[in-house]
């Protein structure tokens, strides 16, 4: 075969695969979304206070679409339901409503012809008995970290959750702890942050402190894995039925300022 007619039988060999190839059009289907209930009640707060929103489906470019037209109630102990008012888009507050250690508070949502409930007991408070920072030497740079210290009471399950604010920017990290190798111990933790999240001489540094209960901390500490980079990733552990994401909070909450040096 003349090399001319070879090339030209190549062609018009790939010209009839090419003719035969099906365009295959996928109908990819947007995931349902599935509710995230934020919900946070603190013994020094006035205001209780639940967030609703949806996951995003995979065509939308919202990280976050707010739930309105919900019934959210909030009840504790014994005492009758208080049903929560929506303030804007998504947000359910109830004034009036600071909690107690000790009680446990029911918290019911109604949304689209669904319900989804969830618990929580707030433990007795703990405080932070003093806060500062440490220095640590990380590749020949130093790195200034907060470190608090406080007395974790003996014979009870403590779980704790710490935030930290740097000239009054909230730190994304996740910080939980539990006292299961220090009960009844002074405690010095060392709230480690590697990233972007710098302290310098001279910030202003707000460390809050909550004493959450069991359910509260799987959730935390579950989201906190999942930043380190879980090798199966899932959604974070939640104390709220109906397969709902999210969380139902009633902590004590203890905080503390100071300027670094």
């Amino acid at each position: 075969m003349m090399k001319g007619a070879y090339i030209i039988y190549l062609f018009l060999v790939a010209f009839c695969f090419s003719a035969c190839e099906k365009v295959i059009d996928l109908n990819l289907k947007d995931s349902e979304p599935l509710l995230v209930i934020e919900g946070n009640i603190s013994d020094l707060e006035p205001v209780s206070e639940v967030l609703l929103s949806e996951t995003f489906p995979f065509s939308s470019l919202e990280e976050k679409v707010p739930v309105s037209g919900a019934v959210v109630t909030l009840q504790e102990d014994n005492n009758g339901p208080k049903q929560l008012q929506e303030i804007e888009s998504g947000r359910y507050v109830l004034n009036n409503s600071q909690g107690k250690p000790g009680s446990t508070y029911y918290l019911s949502v109604s949304v689209n012809g669904k319900n989804y409930e969830a618990t929580s007991t707030m433990p007795q408070p703990v405080e932070l008995d003093s806060v500062g920072t440490i220095s640590t030497n990380v590749f020949s740079e130093v790195i200034k970290s907060t470190a608090v210290i406080y007395n974790d009471p003996i014979n009870v399950k403590n779980y704790y959750r710490f935030k930290v604010k740097i000239n009054g920017v909230e730190n994304n990290t996740y910080w939980v702890f539990n006292d299961r190798f220090s009960d009844g111990k002074t405690v010095t933790q060392t709230l480690n942050d590697f990233s972007n999240n710098k302290i310098y001489a001279g910030d202003s540094i707000t460390v809050e402190m909550q004493c959450l209960d069991l359910a509260s901390y799987s959730f935390w500490n579950s989201l906190g894995n999942q930043s380190l980079g879980a090798s199966v990733p899932s959604n974070p552990v939640s104390n709220i039925s109906n397969g709902s994401l999210g969380y139902f909070s009633a902590h004590t909450v203890s905080y503390t300022s100071f300027e670094a040096k």
